[in-house]
């Protein structure tokens, strides 16, 4: 029906549309997962080594006893120029393997006076052993070894510290032997310049 008075006719604009409710659902579902992803991601560890041959981010996993507890996120230098500092993320529920005296180290294919290890990695690359450790808090970083240790921290002997004005020539696992008899290996200290029997 047309309105002959000539006055105007206003009509409410609806302010809501069905239109909107795909774009809400969508956000609300992409918040969701976010969320879901952050709350749920593991530990950070950050490792510190001279050389990251073999380590790629995204690609290299964290292993310990062979099952997969983490993976390599980036290897950069540090701002020293000197070392290559690898962040790494833990799965969830991996912290409890977090200790002070826990151990990484990477495994590759390597021959020695030990014999030959990590052959299983000539196919599927090199990969990061994590050992479990049991005391003290986490630290800021770990030292990535080269190879791993010679004992895991408790085993039964005793180890013992050999400081010197200077870093000696030895190689790792040269047994210490007393009247032709092995009662130990020699080993580089991770951490610092001394050398541990």
């Amino acid at each position: 029906m047309e309105n002959k008075s000539g006055e105007a006719k206003v009509q409410k604009v609806k302010n809501w549309s069905p239109v909107w409710i795909f774009p809400i659902v969508t956000a609300l579902i992409g918040a969701w997962i976010l969320f879901y992803h952050y709350s749920h991601q593991g530990p950070e560890v950050t490792l510190i080594t001279t050389n990251a041959e073999g380590i790629e981010g995204g690609k290299t996993r964290i292993k310990s006893r062979s099952v997969d507890v983490g993976v390599v996120e980036s290897a950069t230098l540090t701002d020293d120029l000197t070392h290559v500092e690898i962040k790494a993320r833990l799965n969830s529920g991996m912290q409890k393997l977090l200790h002070n005296d826990s151990v990484f180290w990477v495994v590759k294919p390597q021959v020695g006076r030990e014999g030959i290890s990590g052959l299983g990695t000539l196919l599927s690359g090199a990969y990061i052993e994590l050992q479990p450790g049991t005391k003290g808090s986490v630290p800021a970083q770990y030292p990535l070894l080269d190879s791993p240790p010679l004992a895991s921290p408790d085993a039964k002997g005793i180890r013992i510290l050999l400081e010197a004005a200077r870093r000696a020539s030895c190689r790792r696992a040269i047994r210490c032997c007393s009247a032709a008899i092995a009662w130990g290996q020699w080993k580089p200290a991770p951490s610092t310049r001394r050398n541990v029997v």
